[in-house]
């Protein structure tokens, strides 16, 4: 029942999109999904941690627990292929509502940079997904370390419809985050790392940028990939 879960959720979303079209779709679909995740309230770790007890003898992060309410986390590779990918990109989106709603350049300013991170994350996720899925029909699946979006892009795009007007402007977006971010590092550390391990100063950014428009333009990639994602797995699992 988990492996299916997302499966079934991006099925259903491609139905909707199909029966309502366009940016309605997307909408509706969204705000039924968010029904179902309770109002974030915004935290702050400097005021929280005065509200703790101190740290004792015989602490533990990972506790174990019998309550069905709290998470579960699995060491399942099916299982966080299908779970990481909807944490990191509703936890961008989650991160860019909070930085929309505040008041302090605090939260905005600190908050983008897990946003970035973890829709990154995402992009990188669910292309792998897909690649392998593909190339599993054809026998030459491959365990990909390359970490480049626009190296996983170019694998990526082999399998899909030329002729999908999307398509050039998907590379045009992953190019352009890949010039942000190239191995996964801007967005983590406050230096950049070279390719053979030496830190450098190595700033592509300083300046304010659109966080609405951000956001929108992740949502419209989410649903491209989602597609692709879903035609990926219709592919896997046809019959030869």
């Amino acid at each position: 029942m988990f492996i299916r879960m997302r499966k079934r959720r991006r099925y259903q979303f491609r139905k909707a999109f199909r029966k309502q079209g366009g940016e309605e779709a997307i909408r509706n679909f969204i705000n039924k999904e968010m029904k179902d995740i309770p109002c974030i309230e915004i935290s702050d770790a400097a005021s929280e941690c005065l509200e703790v007890e101190s740290l004792k003898k015989g602490d533990s992060l990972f506790r174990g627990s019998k309550n069905v309410e709290d998470s579960f986390l699995t060491n399942s590779r099916k299982k966080k292929g299908l779970f990481m990918p909807e944490g990191y990109i509703n936890s961008a989106l989650n991160l860019l509502n909070i930085i929309k709603e505040s008041n302090g350049n605090l939260a905005k300013d600190s908050y983008v940079f897990p946003a970035l991170f973890n829709f990154r994350q995402y992009l990188e996720l669910t292309m792998k997904e897909s690649i392998s899925s593909f190339e599993k029909l054809g026998g030459q699946y491959k365990n990909d370390k390359n970490h480049t979006l626009t190296s996983l892009w170019d694998s990526l795009y082999i399998f899909l419809d030329k002729g999908d007007k999307e398509l050039p402007v998907v590379r045009k977006l992953i190019q352009e985050f890949d010039d942000k971010d190239r191995y996964s590092m801007a967005f983590r550390y406050p230096y950049q790392k070279g390719k053979e391990g030496e830190f450098q100063q190595e700033n592509s950014f300083n300046d304010l940028i659109d966080i609405e428009n951000l956001r929108t333009k992740m949502l419209q990639l989410y649903r491209f990939f989602e597609g692709v994602s879903e035609l990926a797995y219709n592919v896997e699992n046809t019959e030869v």
